[in-house]
């Protein structure tokens, strides 16, 4: 419903509202091991890292697909998390690779997946239906690369490629609308050329984020940039530290907010972190300090590592933290299950799941707008079943939840 179509006074009472958002409270958020992996659970995935993974909105699970393991080569398997154990659900389709990258695309219930490494840069096109895997053959490509990242943008509904390395350091923007890729020109190329960044695509401000990566002359940047319907902008750098490798940039809707865990920055062994971080589309903040080296890991928290995985599971509202690079040699290679997991309130007007006092703030109204633009149930505040199922009704619902509180 167009917001102009709303009753005045909810309106009025949006408008005044103060909608800058900030860090969930973590003050009893904590990690958690869900798999110690393999050989203790012989079930679980190999150990790998440079792996990409994708969260399936439609069948409520996390795929993972391929992955690197020293001179023992790539993987070329694909495997489900259901929140409590994994599944090898193919081995066959795209050859074995890593460093490739991965977005699922929900207007089509596709994952596509585009190039990546094995023994050579690829510049191939892929997409499972949640079955198999197909090769798609566009008219128009990206150049072959790796380390390259990809997400989907919801509002658009295209799947956006950025950077990477092949024949030189990218700078480039490319859509993919699952048909052709088309490569955006002009201000899309703003950012520095680079790869091993990370990427994701925030609906709540309807901007696609990049942070980090490495770039020529051997830096790690902690640079963050949004890109806008004219290109890339750098909006912040500040905030974690210059590093690549951190397992992907993922969005949380219940506080809408993007997560960064990990990463590499720097060449010796000990500059690996486990920090985790949010971004709210102003500022980072820090949610969890984890361990810097030289000190030992507790075992209540993830080792420091690069090149894993790191997904956040809408179902069941938990960060999840598979694999990756923890060290020198193969010893250093990990194949452990982490969920990072907050409380959730069962209180409905605290749309944010925020935890903090008050509970209930401007944040829940922005959060309830957001959902209701998307078409999300939640949004459904009346429980009607009629058509639009989603209705000014449901905003005044909400007004009415809110007022009442959270007993």
């Amino acid at each position: 419903m167009p917001h102009s179509l709303l009753p005045a006074h909810v309106r009025t009472l949006i408008a005044g509202l103060a909608l800058s958002l900030g860090a969930a409270a973590n003050a009893q958020c904590q990690w958690t091991l869900a798999s110690p992996g393999r050989p203790t659970v012989p079930g679980d995935p190999p150990i790998r890292q440079n792996h990409m993974g994708v969260f399936d909105s439609f069948r409520s699970k996390i795929i993972v697909f391929g992955g690197f393991l020293g001179g023992f080569g790539s993987y070329g398997d694909t495997w489900s998390w259901n929140g409590t154990s994994w599944s090898l659900i193919s081995e066959t389709g795209p050859i074995a690779r890593s460093v490739h990258a991965m977005a699922y695309d929900a207007a089509r219930d596709r994952i596509v997946l585009f190039g990546g490494n094995a023994g050579g840069a690829l510049g191939d096109t892929w997409e499972w239906d949640g079955e198999s895997w197909t090769e798609v053959f566009p008219a128009t490509s990206p150049p072959a690369r790796f380390n390259h990242a990809m997400a989907y943008d919801s509002v658009r509904n295209v799947v956006v490629l950025t950077g990477g390395f092949g024949a030189v350091r990218y700078d480039d923007t490319w859509e993919f609308n699952g048909t052709t890729w088309t490569q955006r020109t002009g201000g899309f190329t703003n950012f520095t050329g680079r790869n091993g960044h990370a990427m994701e695509f925030d609906p709540s401000r309807n901007k696609m984020v990049i942070f980090g990566g490495f770039i020529t002359g051997n830096i790690r940047v902690g640079d963050t940039w949004e890109m806008g319907p004219s290109g890339w902008t750098q909006v912040a750098t500040t905030g974690p530290s210059g590093r690549q490798y951190t397992g992907g940039l993922t969005y949380n809707p219940d506080t809408q907010l993007i997560y960064l865990f990990g990463g590499q920055i720097g060449p010796a062994s000990g500059d690996r972190m486990n920090d985790l971080w949010s971004w709210n589309g102003t500022a980072w903040s820090l949610v969890h300090p984890g361990t810097p080296a030289p000190t030992p890991v507790p075992s209540t928290e993830p080792n420091r590592r690069d090149q894993h995985m790191t997904i956040y599971d809408r179902a069941r509202r938990q960060l999840v933290v598979f694999g990756g690079f923890q060290g020198t040699g193969l010893g250093g290679v990990a194949g452990d299950t982490w969920t990072f997991t907050c409380p959730v309130s069962s209180c409905y007007p605290n749309c944010d799941q925020s935890t903090g006092s008050p509970l209930l703030t401007a944040n829940d109204f922005q959060c309830f707008l957001n959902k209701f633009a998307a078409g999300d149930t939640y949004a459904n505040c009346d429980g009607s079943t009629g058509n639009p199922l989603l209705t000014a009704n449901d905003f005044q619902c909400f007004l009415n939840k809110f007022a009442a509180g959270c007993s």
